[in-house]
């Protein structure tokens, strides 16, 4: 018992161990994939299961010699096969189902049970009727005068109702009175008897059994034996009549007159009951064993017979022929077969390659990398391949299964043939998509052998994908993708139908508009559960991930707001800075926003540290040499980077990071530094006074970078007028440019200037004039919706050393500690012009 805890707590740790492995595994493979994808060995491989996708596929689209359900060419067979006529087989089967005679079971007892029945009812009667003329004449005979005596009749009175009982002789009180009158004669009982026997004799059958006696022969089975025998029809006799051959054999009774005949006729009718009874289950078992027992039909053909004539009709029959001819035809020469394979691979090869070069020189090597954008590619044109490889084997077969061969009903519009378009759209961009659309019609038409209606359709399915969306802002962003593909497949299906000249009723377009319609659904159902995969194996950062990330309540930021206030509302600031200025250039405006959401995180490690968040308290760095000051400013950047992966934060969220300080120089703190060296002698070393870097990369972190310098540099103002801004504006841009920060990413000057101009005009709509309000405003100060910091910030060049320089001490006006400090970056221009001279 003692021991269970730790036997409990060892297996929790290999647990967590193994899980642990499995992840680091899994985040190896990530970052490893798209380079395996992209490698030569990896281009062969893609290329090679490209091929093996179209090449093994044994199907062709029935369209290549079916138009409309007609055959449009001679269709020959390649060798000598046979296939099962199932029309010919069919109609056998249900012409020998209809020779089988109906089954009635027959039951040889019901002759002598009715029969005995009477007799038994007969004595019965007999007895009590002796019974009863003993106790009141007592004697067991009347004589004829007693019989028509009061008396008798006084007796008979009371005798009926003794004998009157449920029977059908019981309840009949003429044949009772005709019996007693004559005293139960023996003979006249016989001769009933007799009647009733030979009318039983007969095979009697149900009125409500006519339908099954129309045949000519009947079967019987007899329930006692379970032998069969046969009768023809002339041999039995329904229950009508038989109740006129009683009343026949009756009327010849010599002792009953005419009136007692009808009566007793009346009554003994109600005795006969059918011995034949029909037997549904026993006539549909022999039917269904008929069936069984007979041997498909097989229709052979001769090498070069002509199955199909052009021009005929395409009944199932013939159809069942062109897909076995097709069959034989793909495995007829294996040789070509290796040709036609070879062939098709040096395609995928070139195909392949050409993706390869695309994604190297186009827009998507900026965003994602050439490498990752080729994997994607690849890999979603392999998963398409395969989709509608299988589309086509359920489409071909359940045409085989349900007899649709050649029909103008077309369950290939299920297909979802826009999948891969519309995950390059929401992963890559529309020209990426475009062209794998592109590819994926050309595929189709290898696999359909070229269909070429088929092919249309995929290209303006696959063209809506591309462009009936903007932005993968929403999840449901793919349910509105799918219902527009779905409504652009309708109209490609009509257009298609037009195309191919076919006359058919409008219940075949109602069919293959929905086919259509639940194409694009089908289409929006796969991208929503392929996306996300894809968005985590191939680590691409999509809006609707960025939107996720933008959420305030997320720990990161809410850890932000509580930690560094000061610091957080600087972030959302510049966010909307550079959105604005983002968008002024058609950049990622939203990476650029949530970028600038987390681009200071690090300085959480010591808060204090940054003027933002000091308030009206000390400045720690009054007291610190300058080279540890810089060492703690340019360290929130390394930390920054630590905590963005311990928060699982996209590569692209944590390279903004360090790029959006490059590789700037900390003037306030290398100004000092050179100060105390005039003092002391000791030498300073300039890196040791630079952000570690890397330089902005991307566009979007260098607006990253030009939007905190515009923001931090706008706080430094005491009036900031529309043309101080301007200036302050222009003049750190102009020294990032000079200092080289942004050779690293691919701005043009002209998106600079577009750039500029963003942040100029957002800092100006920021810090407008407002009227006063009389009795709550200075006489000599304009009111300003947001007013200067109450420690003005210098830090022209955005960076948090001159933040510092805020607090530091300075005895100077704000202006004049501003022109100090823009010697170095004045000097700094004027030595890189003397450089380039």
């Amino acid at each position: 018992m003692g021991t269970q805890p730790k036997s409990n707590e060892g297996i929790g740790s290999t647990i967590q161990r193994r899980w642990r492995a499995i992840r680091r595994y899994l985040k190896q493979l990530q970052s490893t994939l798209p380079e395996k994808i992209s490698s030569p060995s990896g281009l062969i491989i893609t290329a090679l299961l490209l091929t093996l996708a179209i090449a093994t596929y044994q199907g062709v689209s029935t369209s290549s010699v079916i138009n409309n359900g007609i055959v449009s060419v001679d269709v020959l067979s390649p060798q000598d096969f046979s296939i099962t006529d199932e029309d010919a087989t069919e109609r056998l089967r249900e012409q020998t189902a209809e020779n089988i005679a109906p089954i009635f079971e027959y039951n040889p007892q019901t002759r002598s049970q009715v029969v005995n029945f009477l007799s038994n009812s007969l004595t019965e009667m007999e007895n009590k009727y002796q019974r009863a003329i003993k106790d009141r004449f007592n004697r067991n005979s009347l004589t004829e005068k007693e019989f028509s005596s009061p008396e008798f009749e006084k007796f008979l009175s009371s005798f009926l109702p003794t004998i009157e009982s449920d029977t059908v002789l019981g309840k009949d009180k003429d044949l009772l009175t005709c019996l007693v009158k004559r005293q139960f004669d023996l003979v006249l009982q016989k001769n009933l008897l007799l009647a009733l026997d030979k009318t039983m004799n007969s095979y009697i059958y149900a009125s409500d059994n006519t339908d099954e006696i129309s045949s000519r022969r009947i079967t019987f089975q007899n329930i006692q034996t379970n032998e069969r025998s046969e009768l023809r029809s002339r041999d039995i006799i329904n229950l009508l009549a038989a109740q006129k051959n009683l009343a026949d054999e009756i009327a010849n009774i010599k002792e009953l007159t005419n009136d007692e005949k009808k009566k007793i006729t009346e009554t003994f009718k109600r005795l006969i009951i059918p011995n034949l009874r029909y037997s549904d289950s026993l006539t549909s078992s022999a039917k269904a064993l008929a069936r069984q027992q007979i041997t498909p039909i097989e229709a052979q053909f001769r090498k070069n017979q002509i199955i199909a004539r052009r021009g005929e009709l395409v009944t199932p029959y013939i159809g069942r022929a062109l897909q076995k001819a097709r069959a034989l035809q793909q495995v007829s020469s294996y040789r070509q077969r290796i040709g036609q394979f070879v062939g098709l691979f040096v395609l995928m090869i070139a195909t392949v390659f050409a993706l390869r070069k695309f994604s190297s020189r186009t827009t998507l090597r900026q965003r994602l990398g050439s490498t990752k954008s080729f994997s994607v590619m690849c890999f979603t044109l392999a998963l398409q391949t395969l989709l509608i490889r299988l589309g086509l084997e359920l489409c071909q077969q359940v045409a085989i299964t349900f007899d649709l061969v050649g029909s103008p009903i077309r369950y290939e519009f299920l297909i979802p043939f826009a999948s891969s378009a519309l995950i390059m759209t929401f992963l890559l961009d529309t020209v990426a998509a475009e062209l794998c659309g592109l590819i994926v019609c050309f595929f189709t038409g290898l696999l359909t052998g070229g269909d070429l209606g088929l092919m249309i359709y995929a290209t303006l399915s696959a063209t809506a994908a591309t462009y009936g969306v903007e932005r993968y802002r929403h999840r449901n962003s793919i349910t509105r993708a799918g219902t527009i593909v779905g409504l652009i497949n309708a109209l490609a299906i009509i257009t298609v139908m037009l195309f191919n000249r076919q006359s058919v009723g409008i219940e075949v377009y109602v069919y293959n508009i929905i086919y259509g319609i639940g194409g694009g659904l089908l289409t929006a159902a796969l991208v929503s559960l392929l996306l996300p995969i894809m968005e985590s194996v191939f680590d691409i950062l999509t809006d609707v991930k960025l939107l996720e990330l933008s959420n305030m309540n997320l720990p990161l930021l809410r850890e932000l707001s509580i930690e560094a206030p000061g610091t957080q509302q600087h972030s959302m600031l510049v966010g909307s800075l550079a959105e604005t200025a983002a968008e002024a250039i058609k950049a990622n405006a939203l990476l650029v926003r949530v970028g600038c959401y987390y681009h200071d995180i690090g300085k959480m490690m010591a808060p204090e540290m940054f003027i933002e968040n000091q308030g009206a308290g000390p400045n720690p760095h009054d007291k610190m040499e300058p080279k540890r000051s810089a060492s703690v400013i340019t360290g929130h950047v390394k930390k920054g980077i630590l905590m963005g992966q311990e928060a699982g934060l996209p590569k692209e969220i944590i390279d903004i990071i360090p790029q959006h300080h490059g590789t700037r120089r900390l003037h306030y703190f290398y100004n000092r530094a050179l100060a105390q060296y005039s003092k002391t002698g000791e030498p300073v070393n300039e890196e040791h006074y630079r952000y570690p870097g890397p330089k902005p990369q991307t566009p979007e972190a260098a607006i990253v970078m030009l939007s905190d310098c515009a923001e931090a540099a706008s706080r430094t103002l005491d009036e900031p007028t529309p043309q101080s801004i301007r200036t302050i504006v222009k003049r750190i841009t102009e020294d990032i440019i000079a200092d080289g920060q942004l050779e690293e990413c691919e701005m043009t000057m002209r998106e600079f200037n577009q750039v500029r101009e963003a942040l100029i005009q957002t800092l100006c709509s920021i810090y407008h004039n407002r009227i006063k309000y009389p009795g709550f405003n200075s006489e000599d100060k304009s009111e300003r919706s947001i007013p200067p910091p109450a420690k003005p910030i210098t830090n022209i060049a955005a960076t948090e050393e001159q933040k510092m320089a805020a607090k530091a001490g300075s005895t100077t006006s704000t202006t004049k500690r501003l022109n100090e400090e823009e010697k170095p970056i004045n000097t700094s221009k004027s030595s890189s012009k003397s450089k380039k001279n």
